[in-house]
């Protein structure tokens, strides 16, 4: 497959601005939501089961090995691994991967929709042309599970990508990181059923947004944060043994807090707030 040239960054690309990443945290767990999203805290470290996949998105995407390393130590310590599930995707014998039409851009809902400007996208590429177009997602997994069609048939960031760009086909390209590495592509169509159910969903998770963060700033207090965003407990340690990035900061006391750092985000309030 042949890597397209594109001009160098110094910072690795980001996703949309108010995407299904935001709306999936509230969900998740509002304090999750709060430290993220309106303390600006980052982790002291991105895990590197998370960065693998963000390097062979990058190198599916047509970035180059001197960019990617150009981002920090810790990609560099990681590029190898990444570069090896891109080498395993783009092998001739692998499911070959249609003409990209563009790629990495962010969608944005249709004017006139209420959730205009309160939700984007950033499909990692649409291919095809005139009316044969689809949506690619790369996806990096540990395994492959018996349930993986149905579970990606409804996935919220899939659906969301449909919606904000008009394309009603999307396949769903996964690699495993395991020691066989394996390929398989889902294949997921746009319904009625799913359009209506993901609507009503962001539609609510905004009002929530709002009157929790209207609320908690009228009094912002530590009684104030536990009533409007409280933690989820089930979200804390998975039953498959995954931790919150924010397990620490929530749950224990003194200088390990200070590892998390402040990044303010503050494009998700101009959308959802103002």
């Amino acid at each position: 497959m042949r890597r397209r040239t594109q001009a160098k960054v110094s910072t690795p690309p980001g996703g949309s601005p108010v995407g299904w990443t935001l709306y999936s945290t509230a969900l998740k767990c509002w304090r999750m939501f709060f430290l993220r999203y309106m303390m600006g805290l980052t982790t002291p470290t991105t895990p590197p089961e998370l960065l693998i996949g963000s390097i062979y998105h990058a190198l599916m995407d047509g970035k180059d090995e001197g960019e990617i390393k150009s981002w920090g130590s810790e990609w560099v310590e990681h590029f190898q691994t990444g570069k090896a599930l891109y080498d395993e995707r783009t092998r001739p014998e692998r499911p070959p991967l249609p003409k990209v039409f563009v790629s990495e851009q962010t969608a944005e809902m249709p004017e006139g929709n209420t959730l205009h400007g309160r939700f984007t996208s950033k499909p990692d590429r649409i291919e095809g042309k005139g009316n044969q177009r689809s949506i690619r997602e790369f996806k990096t997994a540990g395994t492959l599970h018996d349930a993986d069609d149905l579970r990606w048939a409804i996935d919220g960031e899939v659906i969301g990508e449909m919606i904000t760009t008009g394309v009603n086909d999307v396949t769903v390209d996964i690699i495993t990181k395991g020691e066989q590495t394996r390929v398989r592509q889902l294949q997921v169509t746009m319904t009625e059923k799913k359009r209506s159910a993901w609507l009503g969903l962001i539609e609510d998770l905004v009002l929530q947004i709002r009157h929790r963060v209207f609320e908690y700033e009228r009094n912002p207090i530590e009684a104030a944060e536990d009533l409007h965003f409280p933690r989820s407990l089930p979200s804390c340690v998975s039953y498959g043994g995954t931790v919150c990035p924010f397990y620490t900061y929530c749950w224990t006391e003194g200088a390990s807090k200070l590892l998390y750092k402040k990044k303010p985000n503050t494009a998700w309030r101009e959308r959802l707030l103002g």
